[in-house]
């Protein structure tokens, strides 16, 4: 049998086109592909939207919509969307819920009452995302630049692509990918005595903001866990103390260790 990509795009009848293409670009933050009269299309870049004028295209009669839903990587992402959606005032149907294997969702409505779901379901992010060595030499490519752009170019440090930790055995270097694609980065030391530290931990400039960084986050704890560390130490950004606390992390002393970069904060955590 052939395969598809997944679902990545949806046509709907709209009463209200401006109003409808007002909400999914400013609330949901697609962006407005093409629009002609009647007729305007939105992505987010691998899923799509396109929005039609009601009794300007013949649908059949029978032709019925439930809802349609957003995967987020997160259930805390789950949550943000919802306090975002608050804030903006959209109608919000469900409260965000927990249930099944771990599914979280909630459902809000767009001008024209379509029913819009944010979810987070654990096999679409198993299927989605995976943190394991870099595959090929343009994946090494990949995370040296990764590397170098979204952490040392800001610092100001110079960024070496063979550094001896590349070949150290108690360092772990894993890609972070969405499907084939690296998004992101994770450098992980095992410190001996059940502890670790995250060295490096970076997502792609064009990635951020979407909740991959705090899924990244996650699946470094289970890799902590699985070379049998119980505790991770990290020289974090001072810019992000709200992210590594709202993911159960707290200063804690990082003791005969020294940051490469003088303004960062120890953190840590105890893994459960």
């Amino acid at each position: 049998m052939p395969r598809t990509l997944g679902l990545r795009h949806i046509a709907l009848r709209v009463n209200k086109l401006d109003e409808c293409i007002k909400f999914y670009t400013d609330v949901l933050g697609m962006a407005l592909e093409l629009q002609t009269e009647g007729y305007a299309y939105l992505t987010f870049g691998q899923d799509n939207i396109s929005l039609h004028q009601n009794g300007l295209i013949n649908f059949p009669s029978q032709q019925r919509l439930e809802h349609f839903g957003f995967a987020c990587a997160t259930p805390e992402e789950v949550d943000k969307w919802h306090q975002h959606c608050k804030e903006l005032n959209v109608e919000i149907l469900s409260e965000p819920e927990t249930f099944g294997i771990g599914t979280r969702g909630f459902s809000i409505l767009d001008p024209s009452g379509n029913e819009v779901e944010f979810t987070y379901h654990p096999p679409i992010v198993d299927l989605c995302f995976s943190l394991c060595a870099p595959r090929t030499h343009t994946d090494w490519q990949t995370y040296h630049y990764i590397r170098k752009d979204s952490i040392f170019d800001q610092i100001n440090v110079e960024y070496d692509p063979n550094h001896p930790s590349l070949n150290d055995k108690n360092n772990y270097h894993y890609g972070f990918y969405l499907q084939n694609q690296m998004i992101g980065t994770l450098q992980l030391e095992n410190l001996g005595g059940k502890k670790c530290s995250i060295r490096t931990i970076a997502i792609e400039k064009s990635q951020r903001n979407k909740g991959f960084g705090t899924l990244l986050l996650k699946m470094a704890e289970e890799k902590a866990r699985q070379i049998g560390a119980y505790i991770i130490h990290l020289h974090g950004n001072p810019k992000a103390k709200t992210f590594y606390s709202d993911n159960g992390y707290e200063e804690m002393e990082f003791p005969n260790d020294v940051s490469i970069y003088s303004e960062t904060i120890d953190y840590g955590k105890h893994l459960k």
